[in-house]
């Protein structure tokens, strides 16, 4: 197989790592971005905001938690592998949420699509035709999730919606 039974657990333990980290780390912020982005009264860029504000100050502190987290056997040799999976994926589900409060569920639809396809593109390239086993499995989600934030982010251009200067405080005060 392209996985031995290994490192397919090794695989396994580092998405449900990220799985437990991800809802922590956002601070719950994907279910404000829905909640104060359906709200008509509320500003677009004030939700987008936040909610790359709160990654970024999630990913801070999971960077300060880097010493207790590496002293778990299990996980320390692919904490790298951990954190870009976290913050590819913190993103990617960021900007999904806000361009369905665009109204754009049929993009939100597409990109589900376009993601699963290129995690299976990327799979193959990075395990089978590079070998690269463990590391090829998490990076090939990683990669799709990358894609996809890109691709949302200029080709939509949602980064017209991120605006410090104009940020509403009790917007966001409110989201968290």
């Amino acid at each position: 197989g392209i996985l031995s039974a290994a490192e397919f657990g090794a695989a396994n333990l580092i998405f449900t790592t990220c799985n437990l980290i991800l809802p922590l780390m956002n601070l719950c912020i994907y279910e404000g971005v829905i909640r104060f982005g359906m709200d008509k009264g509320n500003r677009k860029s004030d939700i987008y905001t936040t909610a790359i504000l709160c990654i970024g100050i999630g990913y801070a502190i999971l960077w300060g938690l880097y010493p207790l987290l590496g002293k778990n056997p299990a996980i320390a040799d692919h904490m790298y592998l951990i954190y870009i999976y976290v913050l590819a994926s913190s993103l990617r589900t960021i900007n999904t949420h806000f361009i369905r409060t665009l109204g754009l569920v049929r993009l939100f639809a597409l990109d589900g699509t376009f993601t699963t396809a290129a995690t299976i593109g990327f799979n193959i390239l990075f395990m089978v035709h590079f070998k690269m086993g463990l590391v090829g499995s998490v990076l090939s989600t990683v990669a799709a999730d990358l894609l996809s934030v890109l691709g949302l982010f200029f080709l939509f251009r949602l980064y017209r919606f991120f605006q410090l200067r104009s940020l509403d405080g009790r917007v966001s005060t409110a989201m968290r």
